[in-house]
């Protein structure tokens, strides 16, 4: 009779052996490149209303995070993040 783990075995197995990583399952489309920071998208723009929507743009901060780093009120973030939306959907 077969034990009832022995089915982790053979992946255990691959791992250990370097046949297979852990990122095998991961779809490259899946992956992410690294986000620059806010303070090197602040850089990059002279505008500050531009950084701001290239920053929420990213995905990756929130409205408190990008609020935070340009000194801003949360509604003046959104205000200008809403404003770009509005003029760039037309």
């Amino acid at each position: 009779m077969r034990p009832k783990w022995q089915f982790i075995e053979v992946p255990l197995s691959k791992c250990h052996s370097g046949q297979a990583s852990l990122y095998s399952t991961t779809r490259s489309a899946q992956r992410r490149a690294p986000v620059p920071s806010l303070a090197a998208i602040a850089r990059k723009h002279c505008d500050r209303d531009e950084a701001i929507v290239t920053a929420y743009g990213t995905g990756v901060y929130s409205f408190r995070e990008i609020a935070e780093r340009f000194q801003l009120h949360l509604a003046t973030v959104g205000r200008i993040i809403r404003a770009w939306l509005l003029q760039y959907e037309n």
